[in-house]
């Protein structure tokens, strides 16, 4: 007489295993897991330590389901908060890190920046949208820290140039002409926030900024000062 041919425990353990990593719902795994009680070798029935092995592989998969669930709910409410704390910043005056100077009329703008140590000489350029040299401010010796040089709005020429952004590039030298860290920022009220690919930006004056290159939030003025400032 033939043997029974039936599912042995390794081979559906196998399945089982296969089925796990393939992500089949836990419906799916108690089918599987029940086919096998129902069609094992009765010559070789599935031990105990191999049932008890599949339940616990079965509660583990359960568990991390929940778990993933769970994160999933908490990034949504993650990101409804923060997108809620972003939105707040509409009409806060915020100072950013940015290479932009914004002109909005012949009143000219300030341009700030940090020296990483005391510098002896600086080099403000400013550049237009092309990358064109358009102003180039030579200034004496500055501290360490935050500075600020006012720029008058006009090229080198001396024509007012039009309203627009502009970069900002600082560059300073030590009294042993060693170079100096430099990095422009500047300050503006944010008008709007816009998400690009799922990234904040806030909008000041036309100019993107990211959130993270945010350095201060203070409260606006009831009236903003007219006239060019930066963006």
């Amino acid at each position: 007489m033939e043997a029974v041919n039936g599912i042995g425990a390794s081979g559906l353990g196998a399945s089982l295993t296969s089925a796990t990593q393939s992500s089949l719902g836990k419906e799916d795994f108690l089918k599987l897991l029940v086919a096998q009680l129902a069609h094992q070798d009765p010559l070789s029935p599935m031990e105990n330590q191999e049932f008890v092995a599949q339940l616990a592989q079965f509660s583990s998969l359960e568990q991390m389901t929940n778990v993933n669930s769970n994160l999933q709910l908490l990034q949504v409410a993650q990101a409804s908060m923060t997108n809620s704390q972003i939105a707040s910043l509409i009409g806060k005056n915020v100072e950013v890190r940015s290479d932009q100077v914004r002109l909005l009329g012949s009143g000219g703008a300030a341009v700030n920046f940090d020296l990483g140590a005391t510098a002896k000489e600086v080099e403000i350029r400013i550049l237009d949208a092309n990358g064109n040299t358009v102003r180039t401010l030579k200034e004496g010796g500055k501290t360490a820290g935050l500075n600020s040089v006012q720029w008058d709005g006009k090229d080198n020429l001396g024509n007012v140039l039009p309203p627009a952004n502009y970069k900002v590039e600082v560059s300073a030298k030590d009294s042993n002409g060693n170079a100096v860290a430099a990095s422009t920022r500047f300050e503006g009220m944010v008008s709007g926030v816009s998400f690009e690919q799922g990234i904040p930006l806030l909008e000041i004056n036309g100019a993107k900024v990211s959130v993270g290159d945010v350095l201060t939030v203070r409260q606006a003025p009831a009236t903003q000062q007219g006239g060019a400032s930066t963006p």
